[in-house]
């Protein structure tokens, strides 16, 4: 399972719509998730691997452990 989080849904889907491949979607089926506090509740697997990319340099520390003590 592929999810995505974030707190701009209009931006992840302005971008989902124009890069995301049909192809990768229609395989993939990738779940998006839309907050601000990194709340994960709406995943009901176990998050076998968490991926960030440059996203950390744009929150503050405290979110950030947040984040992580969600990830976990």
């Amino acid at each position: 399972m592929y999810v995505g989080i974030d707190f701009a849904q209009d931006i992840v889907e302005a971008a989902i719509s124009k890069e995301l491949d049909y192809n990768i979607q229609r395989k993939k089926r990738p779940q998006f998730i839309y907050n601000d506090n990194f709340d994960l509740s709406a995943i009901d697997k176990p998050i076998d691997i968490a991926w960030s990319y440059a996203v950390w340099i744009h929150l503050n520390d405290s979110v950030v452990r947040n984040a992580l003590n969600n990830v976990k």
